[in-house]
């Protein structure tokens, strides 16, 4: 392509296209073509510098060059506070105020103190941050209350060895990404998520044993099932 006169010599350009992450730069060789070239070469190594970065899952924080390839954090503020937020419920779920306490036979208390809590009475209910902090019985309970939050309880489907049953497994393994916990006894398992249930069900096939709730039942909250 005749780009005109350099140095009062007519020249002749190879002009390409030089693509790198979301830039597309014109490349020319010839006379002119070094600084276009160093342009791109220069951007090339921003976007590769930028891809190779690893930032802290917590806050966000750009992590040292040299921290080891399994670190997750930047501090260890951040780690803890990590730790502590994977092993609340989801952000959904507490922002509701459908919170209650629970007895050791997991029956649902008041945070106040008052007494019994109900899963119909919603005056019985309290804030995420007011339950937690209550020293009123032995746990957390969460009220389903028909405002789109599913629990499916799955009872008696882990060993004492801590393995998982074939039909509870593949429950898990049809299931979205989501939020799942080990009950209170350490014996069955509960999975949250989004839906509709109505009236609700008892399921049960051989030795599978499955109940699905979203309304006028609370669940005693145990602790987060690993890796999910």
């Amino acid at each position: 392509i005749p780009v005109g006169r350099v140095g009062g010599e007519k020249t002749v350009c190879d002009l390409r296209v030089f693509a790198c992450g979301d830039w597309l730069l014109s490349v020319v060789h010839g006379p002119i073509g070094f600084v276009l070239l160093s342009m791109a070469w220069s951007q090339a190594c921003m976007c590769y510098t930028e891809s190779m970065l690893r930032r802290c899952d917590h806050c966000g924080v750009t992590l040292p060059a040299r921290a080891r390839r399994d670190r997750r954090t930047c501090s260890t503020r951040c780690r803890v506070a990590l730790h502590r937020a994977r092993q609340q419920p989801p952000a959904e779920m507490r922002e509701r105020p459908q919170w209650v306490r629970r007895s050791e036979a997991k029956v649902p208390l008041r945070a106040d103190g008052g007494g019994l809590a109900s899963s119909t009475n919603p005056s019985t209910w309290t804030t995420w941050d007011q339950a937690r902090d209550s020293k009123v019985g032995v746990g957390l309970g969460y009220v389903l209350a028909g405002d789109g939050i599913v629990c499916l309880d799955l009872d008696r489907c882990i060993d004492e060895a801590g393995r998982i049953a074939g039909w509870a497994q593949e429950i898990l393994d049809r299931c979205p990404p989501t939020w799942v916990e080990v009950s209170p006894s350490g014996t069955g398992l509960h999975i949250w998520g989004r839906g509709r249930v109505g009236t609700g069900r008892v399921i049960r096939r051989g030795e599978a044993a499955v109940e699905v709730y979203d309304r006028g039942r609370y669940i005693a909250l145990g602790r987060p099932l690993p890796g999910t």
